[in-house]
């Protein structure tokens, strides 16, 4: 390899060192500045000057992991100087999900029956709070409460739900 090739390869390293101890990674290899080449009379040793930036040092580590994203743990990758991610693995995501949500799923139980007698209702259940003004024929449950939120806008009359 000649001379000047030598020189813009210690030089490239050297780029490349500075890259990697930005991310916190440790130079293994001679700085170009302080390290003596061999040079002659017909071969000059290129000179490059490089600019200092703070946007010049880029890192291209790349990191998976796991965060929450509506309610759900989801794996991803991403690549940059430091993790972006707060949780290692499923279980540690899962952990941190269960603690923010100790109800768990408010509309797990919920139905919404209706009936006019307790022959209308399944099991042990029976009919309740039978009305003369106007029941929604059909509601689903509101996640925040538990209880029914969105109805439908028929209206049944002397119709109960069952419990």
């Amino acid at each position: 390899m000649s001379t000047p090739k030598i020189a813009l390869t210690m030089t490239v390293v050297a780029l490349f060192c500075a890259a990697l101890s930005a991310c916190g990674c440790k130079q293994q290899h001679a700085d170009p500045e302080t390290t003596a080449l061999p040079q002659t009379a017909s071969q000059p040793v290129l000179d490059v000057e490089i600019e200092e930036s703070a946007d010049a040092v880029t890192c291209q580590a790349y990191w998976e992991g796991w965060h929450i994203a509506d309610g759900v743990c989801v794996q991803s990758g991403s690549s940059g100087c430091s993790n972006p991610f707060p949780f290692e693995s499923l279980e540690a995501c899962e952990a941190t999900l269960s603690a923010s949500d100790p109800g768990g799923d408010l509309c797990a139980d919920f139905q919404y029956i209706l009936c006019q007698s307790d022959t209308d209702c399944p099991g042990e259940q029976s009919c309740e709070d039978i009305t003369q003004s106007c029941r929604a024929g059909s509601c689903q449950c509101n996640p925040e409460t538990g209880e029914a939120g969105i109805c439908t806008r028929d209206c049944r009359m002397g119709y109960g739900l069952c419990r």
